[in-house]
């Protein structure tokens, strides 16, 4: 089979979208802000990267003048790193058999490297990866982020397979247009977000679970 994988991490390989829901409703209370507000930007956030999130921060609680959304946020991220963050299930038995069946798969996230290693660590996925088949947000100065192709673009390029010959495996809107948009065939497991009107009309396959992906 010539052909390869790229995943994304939170939502696909990781359970982690539940996990940041409770740190960041921790963190608005240290913080004093309001729940509700944070949670649904926190939504609009899925796939975008550090940077982006805390501009969004800084935009959404502007009129709270003793707000640091760069702090706030950090919050977020070493609470989260401070708990193990269980995979998905399946995450395991489908990157075990892709590594017996010595077909390549590559990691592509929005999150920053030291991040993504701790969490992966904690759920156990960790020795399926390393700098040679894994793309984060800080790999690559000013990478833009999902539905950009960029990312990718750059995973393929990484593991030398053109795109076409290449699945992406994804869990949100964003990241099906990413994958699409670069020319790869997209498979959303749908997490947080239902499919929207591109991804049914775009996406290779929508799966139920990884087990499916089997």
């Amino acid at each position: 089979m010539n052909e390869a994988f790229i995943f994304d991490m939170d939502g696909v390989l990781l359970d982690s979208e539940s996990l940041y829901d409770k740190c960041w409703l921790l963190a608005c209370k240290e913080f004093d802000v309001d729940e509700k507000e944070a949670l649904a930007l926190r939504m609009a956030c899925l796939g975008k990267t550090e940077g982006e999130c805390i501009k969004a921060l800084e935009k959404k609680f502007a009129s709270k003048k003793d707000f640091n959304a760069e702090a706030f946020y950090k919050r977020t991220d070493d609470l989260a790193l401070d708990s193990d963050c269980p995979p998905k299930p399946f995450a395991k038995e489908v990157l075990e058999l892709l590594s017996a069946k010595k077909i390549p798969f590559c990691l592509a996230t929005s999150s920053n490297r030291d991040s993504a290693k701790k969490m992966l660590k904690g759920a156990g996925l960790l020795s399926f990866f390393n700098k040679d088949n894994s793309l984060c947000a800080d790999d690559y100065e000013n990478m833009p982020s999902k539905p950009k192709p960029d990312i990718y673009l750059a995973a393929c390029k990484k593991i030398s397979f053109l795109p076409q010959r290449s699945y992406a495996v994804e869990d949100s809107p964003a990241g099906i247009e990413s994958a699409v948009t670069a020319g790869l065939k997209a498979i959303m497991i749908p997490d947080r977000l239902e499919p929207n009107d591109f991804c049914l009309r775009k996406a290779w396959k929508i799966l139920p679970t990884l087990k499916d992906l089997l």
